[in-house]
């Protein structure tokens, strides 16, 4: 039941009532009546005539069929749905109607759908009904992909009630790459860009971030299932704002492994996308920075519930707290370089280096590298984004004197699970010297 990720339609269900397992639903939305109407087996018009409670807090819908257009042949048909909330069930009532956009299971003959789908009362179906019934006789010209590229740190000039509160993005190049031919588009004043003429399969879009911007998230294949068929790409950039330096110890020497944090003057913690880690060098970059005042600072995490720090906490270019650090400004897409952040005698580091192997013994290049404190009460990451190189090796530094486990994880996509990882483990240990030699073997959690 692929479908294209609709960026800013995404629905967020809060968890079941705490009798039941706490699920919760984020999914897509079912896009626009020419897209869904292909990407669903089943639609038709229906009026609930009863509703069944089913093991597993499910539930079967009982409806007579009012006018079917797609995969549903007999007057009478059964839906199968969730019970609502966060196991993402559609909310059906006995005696109203509906446009049900639905889809097979797996060794049950009922159907199903969900609020994932573009599912819907009949009286807010009036563009799904136009299309469904012009559809059979409507000329077949070619698939059609259409969408908006907007901009997550800019507003629009005049905003109304309903728009999206992204600025368009103007002169933003896409590009369809269906089989060998690609199909190109630039985006207008609003944003908005159309390929049409596109064939039955599978279609990979392309958009080419402007300069100083990136694409938050790129978008995924496209299958068009049929020449009168569409699909909605809409398209998420920011701006790729830097803000670069170097870590020395109270000797100048370089310092490697070193996670540094960028965060506004008033936040009480640092979002953990806001920061690097230095390297052998101790060169950092902190990049995706969205316009903005910040200040960088080192060992600024604190526990989730606002207690004891981790390490001593210092800020550039060497304040004990964020009032009297040094505000650094990121305009849009700017990069920064500040001066070195010289650490005095009173933050100091050990450093723990080491080789993570899979169970053959070859490098796991890439693998995840989490520093948290030995704490069974929280777990929580304290170091940035750190992944081992392509032989497999790390270097982290941990504030002296702390109480820490490191946790690698290495991903392994399967088939059936894409985000699969093979897992390793440092035991606990107190970090008051270098630990050069660590070799960390990962493997398959057991399931």
């Amino acid at each position: 039941m692929a479908r294209v990720q609709l960026l800013f339609s995404a629905a967020f269900v809060a968890a079941l009532l705490s009798a039941r397992p706490a699920y919760a639903c984020t999914c897509a939305g079912g896009g626009a009546p020419c897209q869904a109407f292909f990407d669903a087996p089943a639609v038709f018009v229906g009026k609930v005539v009863s509703i069944e409670e089913r093991p597993g807090f499910r539930r079967r819908v009982h409806l007579v069929v009012g006018e079917a257009f797609r995969g549903v042949t007999s007057q009478e048909t059964d839906i199968d749905t969730g019970s609502g909330g966060g196991d993402c069930g559609y909310s059906f009532k006995v005696g109203e109607s509906y446009v049900v956009y639905a889809y097979p299971q797996k060794d049950v003959q009922a159907l199903s759908t969900s609020i994932c789908t573009r599912t819907r009362p009949l009286s807010d179906a009036h563009d799904d009904l136009t299309f469904a019934r012009a559809a059979a006789s409507a000329a077949a010209g070619g698939g059609v992909i259409s969408g908006t590229v907007r901009n997550r740190d800019l507003r629009p000039a005049n905003p109304s009630r309903q728009e999206i509160p992204f600025a368009p993005v103007r002169g933003v190049a896409v590009r369809v790459e269906c089989g060998d031919v690609v199909h190109a588009a630039e985006t207008d004043a609003r944003g908005r860009f159309e390929i049409t003429g596109l064939p039955v399969g599978t279609c990979l879009p392309r958009v080419t971030a402007p300069d100083s911007t990136y694409i938050v998230f790129q978008p995924s294949d496209v299958t068009i299932r049929d020449l009168r068929a569409c699909a909605a790409l809409d398209v998420l950039i920011a701006f790729d704002g830097r803000i670069r330096g170097r870590v020395l110890d109270a000797n100048l020497r370089p310092l490697a492994g070193v996670t540094v944090d960028a965060l506004a003057p008033e936040a009480r913690v640092p979002s953990y996308t806001r920061a690097a880690v230095t390297d052998a060098g101790g060169a950092y970059e902190i990049a995706k920075m969205p316009p903005g005042i910040y200040v960088v600072g080192i060992n600024v995490r604190r526990d989730y519930s606002g207690g004891r720090g981790f390490g001593r906490a210092v800020y550039f270019p060497a304040a004990a707290t964020a009032d009297v650090a040094e505000a650094v400004v990121v305009g849009a897409g700017e990069q920064v370089t500040l001066g070195d952040f010289t650490l005095t005698s009173n933050t100091t580091f050990v450093q723990v280096s080491g080789t993570v192997v899979t169970e053959s013994g070859s490098p796991a290049a890439g693998a995840k590298v989490y520093l948290r404190r030995d704490d069974p009460n929280h777990y929580q990451m304290f170091s940035g984004p750190l992944a081992s190189d392509e032989q497999g090796r790390f270097t982290v530094a941990i504030p002296r004197g702390e109480r820490v486990t490191l946790t690698l994880e290495w991903p392994r996509p399967l088939p059936e699970r894409p985000y699969n990882f093979d897992r390793g483990d440092v035991p606990a240990f107190v970090a008051d010297h270098d630990l050069p030699d660590l070799r960390i073997v990962v493997s398959p959690i057991k399931q």
